[in-house]
């Protein structure tokens, strides 16, 4: 069907962690979705008040269902290709719909839309008619214990005493959670019960259109390979509560009265909030053993910050446009105190702090805390050995491709291809050096042919479940020359030294001195340009590095490349990756794949 776009719905019980997920799959997928909630259809508090539905507002009859799914309708099929869609939201602030909030474009610009709310599958009322308009279905659900608690702490967090949140939320959220939980057999895919055992919902069902169109695809297979049945549980408030007392205990521990965070990895694993957009508009976290966390942010962005996974575990603070924003940020700051700040800040946002508290200092996050996110728990180890995991499958498949006659950008587009479908939601980058450009370590994927005789490095990665992945392989195409192989067996000799090298106290700079010896006693030494490894984590580049210098002792469950390579100016390049994480009594790799010179045709 001509403009015809996909509609994912993602349903469950209040507190099930639905917003969360469709914020984080949008933000995923980039510009190829947008995020329309159905709580933008609530009923204006005026409506509800002369309907007398004030103390049920939530249930099913206090939304605009009609409305909803005529929205759906046209979000699916537009008048024409090229038209912007206007879609309410919700303001938590003020507790209103607020209307043509949401700007969605064209479906030759934006394939999918993401929306989310309890009542998708409802199976009565106008509710009914929504089921039809979408294209997937899935259904969350959360230990109720936990659930519960999320949705009295959001309810507190918003202005109500905690008495009055308990009884809202079992008198109210309760019984709404009750009423859509028979939607989960009309879902096409469903989070495994914590009550009961999984069921298979991947099926499509016949009454569900599908459209065709490679962009629909691309965006939809995406977002269903990042909540596969594989999904690891989500980080709860507590887990964002413990990394932040670690921050400012840590701080304090170096001599500074606390760390602040703008936008960036920093946040992300602080908190679980990733804003939608960068802008000149201050948000910043403040954390110090003095006081509780706290989360500056602008007003027109506070739903979208209350919604992260960490926000129960913080105090929100917003400021609207035309008031000082380093003014609403000041009383949460010792006005001579030194503090940690993250790398990302702009310069604009430390000048503005500065001029407000003219007796503050700062220092960088990463020269002053460089093992905040260094040392990975069992979770986010879990996730850098799927993110592993997936690039190997790339690898696999990479290899039984043809190469011979094929452009550089061609085989890099593949392999990037082969990473989402793997489950990685973000590519952050398919590096495809043949021949002499192998020889630049770095080298961007270009028009180059790739020859019969070439020798390729593969450097490739991106984030899967939040964590990085990074790996390299060097194939030949066809047969090597004696040369060729006796320079990529010293590499893997080096790579395999270093990664037995690596154990619980030794520093860092040991690991590159060790592969740097075994390729210095071969005769390349000048040859390897680059440093031995840097550490992986929510990015692909990150601290520990394994550089002459780093004297930092290795410590069980740092992760981190093992990298060495040799690079031959106008000839060819060789590099052989792995990440590793650090045990209790050596190292552990996350990277399986043979590391013998593979040939491909």
């Amino acid at each position: 069907m001509p403009g015809r776009r996909r509609v994912l719905g993602i349903a469950g019980a209040p507190g099930a962690g639905k917003s969360t997920l469709a914020a984080h799959l949008v933000d995923r997928l980039g510009g190829l979705a947008v995020l329309v909630p159905m709580d933008g259809f609530h009923l204006a508090g005026a409506e509800l008040e002369r309907l007398g539905r004030t103390d049920r507002k939530g249930a099913p009859d206090t939304f605009d269902a009609a409305g909803y799914a005529a929205l759906l309708a046209r979000l699916r099929s537009p008048e024409e290709p090229d038209t912007v869609v206007y879609a309410p939201a919700f303001d938590r602030t003020a507790e209103e719909p607020v209307a043509g909030s949401i700007a969605v474009p064209g479906p030759r610009d934006v394939p999918l839309v993401v929306t989310e709310g309890n009542y998708l599958l409802l199976d009565e009322g106008p509710w009914a008619r929504v089921r039809d308009l979408l294209d997937e279905a899935w259904f969350l659900e959360l230990d109720q214990d936990e659930r519960v608690r999320r949705l009295v702490d959001r309810h507190e967090r918003f202005g109500k005493p905690r008495p009055a949140a308990e009884r809202f939320v079992h008198a109210s959220d309760e019984a709404n959670a009750r009423l859509v939980a028979p939607g989960r057999d009309a879902a096409t895919w469903s989070s495994p019960s914590p009550r009961a055992p999984p069921r298979d919902r991947t099926a499509p069902r016949d009454r569900v259109a599908r459209a065709p169109g490679a962009r629909q695809d691309e965006a939809m297979s995406s977002a269903s390979s990042s909540a596969s049945a594989s999904l690891p549980a989500p980080f709860t408030a507590d887990d964002y509560r413990a990394r932040m007392a670690r921050a400012a205990r840590s701080a304090a521990d170096a001599g500074l009265d606390g760390v602040l965070v703008a936008p960036g990895p920093d946040l992300v694993h602080l908190t679980g909030y990733r804003p939608t957009a960068t802008t000149e508009r201050l948000t910043l976290l403040v954390l110090s053993v003095e006081q509780d966390p706290v989360l500056v942010v602008p007003t027109l962005e506070a739903p979208d910050a209350e919604r992260a996974a960490g926000a129960a575990a913080l105090t929100l603070r917003d400021w609207t446009d035309g008031k000082d924003p380093y003014a609403v940020t000041a009383p949460f700051l010792d006005a001579g105190g030194r503090f940690a700040v993250s790398d990302n800040t702009w310069a604009m946002h430390l000048l503005g702090l500065q001029q407000t508290l003219p007796g503050t200092s700062y220092v960088s996050l990463t020269a002053a805390l460089p093992m905040l996110r260094a040392v990975k728990d069992a979770a986010e180890l879990a996730r850098l050995e799927a993110a592993g995991a997936a690039a190997d499958a790339a690898y696999e498949e990479i290899v039984k491709v043809r190469f011979s006659g094929r452009r550089e950008t061609e085989v890099a587009a593949e392999l990037a291809r082969l990473l989402t479908r793997s489950g990685h939601e973000q590519v952050d980058f398919t590096v495809v050096g043949s021949g002499p450009n192998g020889a630049n370590p770095h080298h961007e994927a270009g028009e180059r042919v790739i020859e019969q005789g070439d020798m390729v490095v593969l450097d490739f990665g991106g984030l899967k479940h939040g964590y990085g992945s990074d790996t390299s392989r060097t194939v030949h195409v066809g047969a090597p020359s004696a040369e060729e192989q006796r320079v990529h067996d010293v590499v893997r000799q080096a790579q395999q030294a270093a990664f037995e090298a690596v154990r619980p106290g030794i520093a860092c700079q040991e690991v590159d001195r060790v592969a740097r010896a075994v390729i210095t006693e071969a005769g390349y030494g000048e040859r390897f340009i680059h440093r031995t490894g840097h550490g992986i984590g929510v990015t692909t580049h990150e601290p520990p590095y394994m550089i002459e210098g780093e004297r930092q002792p290795l410590v069980p469950g740092m992760c981190f490349s093992v990298e060495p390579g040799i690079y031959l100016p106008g000839r060819f390049g060789v590099r052989i990756e792995d990440i590793v994480t650090v045990t209790e009594d050596g190292g552990r790799r996350l990277n399986t794949t043979a590391r013998e010179m593979a040939v491909v045709g």
